[in-house]
């Protein structure tokens, strides 16, 4: 009954008349304006612009970023790999895989490449497939070794296959570089129990070889430092 539109005194038209004790209920129209779900359509229309401007601007109407610093790129390239930086960070991670894709196959500057197979190492540790996601950090470890965001994230990936050797190896690397790495102590010792129930009291005489970080490496990592936070989940 409270959508029900009677046209005001002296207007025309046929409707019905209404009963006694009901004039009172009945919304009333706005005038010169059309009304609809009992709000005047323009304001109706206000809102409905309102909101997809807020939608707009939430799934990123402001571009600005695209044009950020990234390295040594070619403005194209720079483009891709911020367009994939911001994907990532809004949980969008196919999508930031193929702009990645794009950067990589453009690229030939060792340093922004294993950089940019890095990020795209995230993305699909994000998405769950630990597989490509090593194959990404073994590319980025190549071009530029040592590299402690490929190292954790390889770790993270080879733990969530069960593939604790690897695993153990990378998290002993990633304390070189940075002793102060919680999570990868914390890693070290939940993988150690695995191992000891895995290969027994000898599990140390299983494990690959951990290369030695270079002194140079650790020094320049100290100048500057990464945090946790910094090397699982954001992006160069």
């Amino acid at each position: 009954m409270g959508n029900a539109q009677d046209k005001p005194p002296g207007s025309s038209g046929g409707g019905a008349t209404p009963r006694r004790g009901q004039e009172n209920l009945q919304a009333p129209r706005a005038a010169g304006k059309e009304v609809a779900n009992g709000a005047p359509r323009e304001k109706r229309r206000e809102g409905e612009a309102e909101e997809q401007k807020q939608q707009s601007e939430s799934s990123g109407g402001d571009r600005s970023y695209l044009d950020a610093p990234a390295g040594a790129l070619p403005p194209h390239l720079a483009r891709l790999k911020n367009e994939g930086n911001h994907l990532f960070k809004n949980g969008q991670f196919g999508d930031a895989i193929e702009k990645y894709s794009l950067a990589i196959d453009g690229c030939y500057e060792a340093e922004d490449l294993s950089i940019i197979y890095s990020n795209r190492a995230a993305c699909y540790l994000k998405d769950g497939n630990s597989r490509d996601c090593i194959q990404d950090c073994d590319k980025a470890l190549e071009l530029q070794p040592f590299s402690l965001k490929p190292l954790l994230r390889r770790a993270l990936a080879n733990e969530s296959l069960e593939r604790y050797r690897k695993a153990y190896v990378d998290y002993k690397m990633v304390l070189q570089i940075d002793n102060g790495v919680q999570a990868a102590h914390d890693s070290i010792h939940r993988i150690t129990k695995a191992l000891i129930e895995q290969d027994g009291p000898e599990w140390r005489d299983k494990l690959p070889e951990i290369p030695v970080v270079p002194l140079s490496v650790q020094q320049q990592h100290r100048e500057k430092p990464v945090s946790i936070e910094l090397a699982q989940y954001q992006h160069s």
